[in-house]
């Protein structure tokens, strides 16, 4: 890998793939994504990412696997799948890592830091997701931030979207 690694992202979930962009882009990662196998193609060709993580169900997926796999760029693969099918199909693809959609996050981000070499940093300065928890009662907010705290999120949090969208909430960072 080079001195900045690229990461693409391909999945159907555009939340998931913007959470991953924000949460493991790092000055020495450029993490970008696509929803379609036809624009992870495309990305494929601009960047010739150093590892794809991708979910091999989306339309087009197997073949852009394959065309992966088989193409110039020797990128390491982590699939992202909730089909034992398709976890049998890829195996024969020779993918390096594959992940049970149903584990979570916190799984998903292990192979994907077991994937790159360890001298890169990802998930910022204490190597946690940061979630913004943001509801206008006092109760559900400090629920949900011991719930994340307690399964290694960065909890940041937010009374209203007002405070939310002014950065107010960084000053009300939830710490257990």
């Amino acid at each position: 890998m080079g001195k900045k690694a690229t990461i693409l992202i391909v999945d159907k979930e555009k939340i998931l793939v913007d959470l991953l962009i924000r949460a493991l882009s790092s000055s020495e990662l450029s993490v970008i994504g696509a929803t379609s196998a036809e624009e992870g193609a495309r990305l494929v060709d601009l960047h010739g990412p150093d590892l794809v993580v991708i979910d091999p169900s989306i339309p087009n997926g197997i073949p852009l696997l394959s065309s992966i796999r088989s193409g110039p760029f020797k990128a390491k693969i982590v699939a992202v799948t909730r089909s034992e099918e398709i976890q049998n199909r890829i195996r024969g693809l020779g993918i390096d890592t594959t992940v049970d959609r149903n584990a979570g996050l916190d799984s998903l981000v292990g192979a994907i830091r077991a994937s790159l070499p360890a001298i890169l940093s990802i998930l910022g300065e204490d190597n946690r997701v940061s979630v913004l928890v943001v509801d206008d009662e006092d109760e559900i907010r400090t629920v949900l931030a011991e719930f994340l705290t307690n399964h290694g999120y960065a909890v940041l949090l937010a009374k209203n979207g007002r405070e939310a969208l002014n950065n107010t909430y960084i000053s009300d960072h939830y710490s257990s």
